[in-house]
């Protein structure tokens, strides 16, 4: 089983890349792609590091690297001329009248859930900052404009709400552990004790009999 995510976009530029990257930030996903890193050429594994922050998460994490599939595919010349002809939305016309390119984002089954949001999200903000459409063959089909934060709200909310166990800081752990029972120095104050009681009682003999 694998979790896909298609997004339809024109020709895009150094501009466009850079406006993704602020959108990514906006939402609150930190991203550092490769120095040579370019919208649409092959990347069969691109790594990516990335810091999640509010208001995407509570709370924020360090910088991660995470493995993803960004690649293009083939282009359906015929899909989409049958998008055009069904939709009554005129602006989804539009922006597949001036679609040039199709990426493909991909993710295989047991990803962890932080590298479900950033999949989701990477794709949400490409579409939407490349003026472009999201396609989500598992749910909601084809979307455009705001739309498409809601098809990676949808998929990846279950995430981001998930309950996280906070580290007990070490500091608290030593100032609240109990001094454990020292049963040497338990058994030596016994010991003088018991030396002690002899020798009284050995001086109260000495003393009896002398004075006897």
């Amino acid at each position: 089983m694998s979790f896909d995510l298609f997004v339809l976009i024109g020709n895009t530029t150094k501009v466009d890349q850079q406006r993704w990257v602020e959108a990514l930030d906006e939402v609150g996903l930190e991203c550092k792609f490769p120095s040579d890193f370019v919208i649409g050429d092959v990347y069969n594994e691109l790594t990516v590091s990335c810091k999640l922050k509010p208001p995407l998460i509570e709370q924020e994490t360090v910088f991660s690297d995470y493995n993803l599939e960004l690649s293009p595919g083939t282009l359906d010349i015929q899909l989409i001329d049958d998008l055009k002809n069904e939709s009554s939305d005129e602006q989804l016309v539009q922006i597949l009248s001036e679609v040039k390119k199709e990426i493909f984002l991909y993710s295989s089954a047991g990803r962890d859930d932080y590298a479900l949001i950033v999949q989701c999200y990477l794709a949400a903000t490409l579409a939407k900052s490349c003026n472009g459409i999201l396609f989500d063959p598992q749910e909601c089909g084809v979307v455009h404009g705001d739309a498409v934060y809601e098809v990676a709200k949808s998929h990846s909310q279950s995430e981001k709400t998930k309950p996280r166990a906070r580290a007990e800081p070490i500091q608290t752990k030593l100032q609240h552990k109990p001094k454990p029972k020292s049963t040497l120095k338990t058994v030596l104050v016994w010991v003088v004790i018991f030396i002690a009681i002899l020798f009284i009682g050995d001086l109260l003999d000495y003393l009896y009999r002398l004075y006897r």
